[in-house]
């Protein structure tokens, strides 16, 4: 799959973008995508505020080039992963610096 962005009614349309239906005269199927797509934007921008929260790189405009910066949020989102996967398998009241 290609990626793709999400944006809203004031982007113009693009190959790489989706973007809702204008909000005029909308059949059943289209209300139901623009539902979805805000739905996907809004799960999107919470995880992207998560990881705004713990990566303070992320706070700022990321000054790299395409392929380092597309690495650079790859690699927190592995980490992310990891962090997570470790804060569920350490049991709970434990101290978690003893590991």
């Amino acid at each position: 799959m290609p990626f793709i962005i999400l944006g809203d009614e004031a982007y113009l349309l693009k190959i790489y973008l989706m973007k809702p239906f204008a909000r005029k005269d909308l059949s059943c199927e289209e209300r139901v995508f623009n539902y979805r797509l805000s739905r996907a934007r809004r799960c999107i921008e919470c995880a992207f505020g998560i990881l705004v929260a713990k990566w303070r790189l992320l706070n700022k405009a990321v000054e790299l080039n395409i392929s380092k910066a597309e690495g650079t949020v790859r690699c927190i989102c592995l980490l992310q992963n990891i962090i997570i996967h470790l804060e569920s398998w350490i049991p709970s009241g434990q101290n978690k610096c003893q590991q």
